[in-house]
């Protein structure tokens, strides 16, 4: 949760407690702004929960939409990824998968050679 949609929240409910609740309201403003105090105070309330909620819904559908989460991460070495347990789908073909980066191309070749690697690649920088 942001502050920036929390503050929204927060004032507009100030806002009907003073006016909609209480007559503080008019150690500020005139007895016939009251209407209008409690519409900006809902129309605030209103717009702040449905930030929050939208929010809330597009981190969770984040998490759940990518088949592989990120699981380890070593520069110039390998890349792990494995199954996302909050994935909403069928469950992947494979729990992880490991890309290695072999800049020897005859290393490449002995470890295709005895089942080390499924695929190899050699991209030119």
């Amino acid at each position: 949760m942001k502050s920036q949609n929390l503050l929204p929240l927060l004032l507009g409910g100030a806002l009907l407690k003073i006016s909609a609740f209480s007559t503080d309201f008019t150690n500020y403003v005139k007895p016939g702004a009251r209407p209008l105090l409690i519409a900006a105070g809902a129309v605030l309330v209103i717009l702040a929960v449905a930030t929050l909620i939208e929010e809330r819904r597009k981190s969770t559908l984040t998490a759940r939409q990518a088949l592989l989460a990120h699981a380890n991460w070593v520069k110039g070495q390998q890349a792990e990824l494995a199954a996302n347990p909050y994935y909403y789908g069928a469950a992947p073909a494979y729990e992880k998968i490991v890309v290695r980066v072999i800049p020897d191309a005859n290393a490449r070749v002995a470890m295709s050679l005895v089942g080390a690697t499924t695929t190899t690649s050699h991209h030119v920088s």
